[in-house]
């Protein structure tokens, strides 16, 4: 195990001062007390520069002291714009004394609060009003528009569908639901359950006045409850195949929506219909849904 040195006390280290007042060698001190050599020429260099025993205990005192900070807090609010070195440079020549980039730091960030950022030129034309409105052309030009798509399914197939360039309001949907009831007559088909997601214009007085006169039910999805809904797994394989055909314009997601819908089969409408009446017995259960 390393030791470490022999503490010398301040009694020796006022023999050895003594000793070398009286004229004695640093190697006849040593021998005489029993030190080492460079520590008698440690404790004589000591007292004869500082006029002290000992080094002094305790915090090593601050390479800055509160003049010199007080200074660097006038020099940043006459110009928040100087770096390190030039506080570093105006220290060295108010004050005669070279002091390290990191103590600047670690001085202003501790009792002056301040930070540094690094800050970039910008030329003035970047955001004046023809720039900005330029700006804003090329973005509306060049950004991807959003298409809506309202459809309606069963377990065999996707009944209908509707693709269009903006979203649905209330007149829109209302629309839709006309064509849809329209097939429902063609077709035959009465007293269905239609089910619905939870959204306002859902709601509407239009949308309650249109199934009035109809056998058809109305069922809205309680909240949070999407995996209640077939359509939403039927949505998500009409969108994976519509960006495999990679279309460039509202004209290519249309005949997109048109070719993915050709290849939704029986079997995949009937798998989503299967995987809603899994949940079927948790929510009569009073289960919680953690996917």
């Amino acid at each position: 195990m390393k030791m470490g040195k022999p503490k010398i006390s301040d009694h020796i280290k006022e023999l050895v001062v003594k000793a070398d007042g009286d004229g004695l060698t640093c190697s006849s001190i040593a021998q005489l007390y029993n030190i080492n050599v460079n520590t008698v020429r440690t404790i004589i260099h000591r007292f004869k520069l500082n006029q002290v025993i000992s080094k002094p205990r305790g915090k090593k005192p601050k390479k800055l002291n509160e003049e010199m900070v007080a200074k660097i807090r006038e020099w940043f609010d006459e110009d928040c714009q100087l770096t390190l070195d030039d506080v570093k440079d105006k220290l060295n020549g108010d004050f005669n004394i070279d002091v390290c980039i990191n103590t600047i730091r670690n001085r202003i960030r501790n009792e002056l609060f301040f930070s540094f950022k690094r800050i970039s030129l910008v030329p003035a034309r970047r955001n004046d009003p023809s720039t900005i409105q330029r700006r804003k052309q090329y973005v509306k030009a060049v950004r991807g528009k959003s298409y809506s798509i309202c459809a309606v399914m069963d377990n065999q197939s996707l009944y209908l569908y509707e693709a269009k360039e903006k979203g649905y309001n209330t007149v829109d949907f209302v629309d839709f639901l006309k064509k849809f009831l329209d097939h429902l007559k063609n077709d035959n088909i009465e007293n269905s359950v239609i089910i619905m997601d939870n959204v306002p214009f859902h709601h509407a007085t239009p949308v309650n006045e249109l199934f009035a006169t109809e056998s058809h039910q109305l069922l809205f999805l309680p909240p949070y409850s999407p995996f209640l809904n077939p359509i939403e797994n039927l949505f998500n394989q009409l969108k994976h195949w519509v960006k495999k055909f990679r279309p460039s314009s509202a004209d290519d997601v249309f005949r997109g929506v048109e070719l993915a819908s050709d290849i939704i089969t029986a079997n995949d409408c009937q798998k989503y219909f299967d995987h809603m009446m899994k949940y079927i017995p948790k929510c009569v259960q009073e289960e919680n849904i953690e996917n």
